[in-house]
């Protein structure tokens, strides 16, 4: 048994470049995504789109991550009450759209153990040999 494989992209891997602007953190990230999809031949050109979305909320994510770690997790307010800080808030909600879009791409851990499973042909598969 393996994974079923999508050829769309018929071996030739798919570039992403990210915007000039993004934090280094996202672009190594980014990297490591496109080298797990492209060795895997799970991405076809349509899915620059959700790439792009995953590029941008992790850029976000790294952004108020960075932030935090400078100004902490609270901050006072004009009247001198201590408040969470805003960037807490960004950093929770670049969270979870991240996630999603990792889910959709299968990035994540749960959704690459529920990936469809096909039957190998037999002449390819020592076990069925076997059986």
């Amino acid at each position: 048994m393996k994974c079923k494989e999508n050829n769309a992209n018929k071996g030739k891997p798919i570039k992403y470049t990210c915007p000039p602007q993004t934090h280094n953190r996202c672009k190594r990230f980014m990297a490591e995504v496109m080298d797990k999809l492209n060795a895997t031949e799970a991405v076809e050109t349509i899915d620059l789109g959700a790439l792009d979305l995953l590029c941008g909320s992790y850029n976000l994510y790294c952004q108020s991550d960075a932030q935090i770690r400078k100004d902490g997790v609270t901050a006072t307010n004009r009247y001198g009450e201590l408040k969470t800080h805003p960037a807490v808030n960004v950093r929770h909600q670049a969270f979870n759209q991240c996630l999603g879009v990792m889910k959709e791409l299968g990035l994540t851990i749960k959704s690459r153990s529920n990936l469809p499973i096909v039957q190998s042909d037999a002449d390819d598969d020592p076990l069925a040999d076997f059986l």
